[in-house]
């Protein structure tokens, strides 16, 4: 199978979209072993786990430049989704452990019973009738119905509201480190946001599937920005005195 442009670009920018996310969240999570606070952990493994839905184009686009055949439909659906309330429940976890602790067991509890509707609906679609999940573009791109964009979208705007809230105490710090790492935090869930927005919900022609590639991308970069904020980066964006 012979790469059109749509298709090469689409899968490359996923695969550079994974490959940033990951080192990302590896960074992250390591930094478990300097500070012992387990929120590093979720948080680098949320980060990780937000580009699942990139990962069967990523796969494919790699499949094709190998073999010349990308994932069978089954197979896609299946590595971009079923992680999804995992993935969830652990951005969840670093989530209640920032704010909400008091309520952190009742919003988990709230969270698992959600993940296993989600399950429970996309396995009962895949294997009744998964026409109904949705159709697949070959070899690097699909095409999601109702039934799971209504889910996905939920956990979008659930994702992003959650962010803002995060983000809020940060962004109203003394510390003028702490405030520009709330606004990476802010920009990067607005970034992440749009660009999910756009890539899953709209049709896309080569230019604007560019610009939401390079928005995911950015939102990678700026999360490390917010967790992780490198000394170049504060001595270039923190005016002293």
């Amino acid at each position: 199978m012979a790469l059109e442009l749509f298709d090469f670009v689409n899968g490359l920018f996923a695969l550079i979209f994974v490959i940033i996310s990951i080192f990302v969240g590896v960074r992250i999570a390591f930094n478990y072993f300097e500070h012992k606070r387990r929120e590093f952990i979720f948080m680098g493994l949320a980060w990780i786990g937000l580009s699942e839905p990139w990962w069967p184009a990523a796969i494919s686009f790699i499949l094709v430049l190998i073999t010349g055949k990308g994932l069978p439909f089954v197979l896609y659906v299946i590595i971009g989704n079923v992680l999804v309330p995992i993935i969830f429940m652990i951005w969840m976890i670093a989530f209640t452990d920032f704010l909400f602790k008091k309520h952190q067991k009742i919003i988990l509890v709230m969270v698992a019973i959600f993940g296993v509707i989600f399950e429970f609906i996309f396995f009962y679609l895949l294997f009744s009738d998964p026409s109904l999940i949705g159709e697949l573009n070959p070899p690097t791109d699909v095409e999601y119905r109702l039934y799971i964009m209504g889910l996905l979208l939920g956990i979008l705007f659930v994702l992003l509201i959650m962010g803002l809230m995060f983000c809020w105490p940060s962004l109203t710090s003394d510390n003028p480190e702490v405030r520009l790492q709330g606004k990476f935090l802010l920009i990067s869930f607005l970034s992440f946001f749009i660009g999910a927005l756009l890539d899953a919900f709209f049709h896309l022609n080569i230019l604007t599937l560019l610009f939401v590639r390079i928005l995911l991308v950015s939102s990678a970069i700026e999360w490390y920005f917010g967790f992780l904020l490198p000394n170049w980066v504060k001595k270039l964006l923190i005016k002293e005195g």
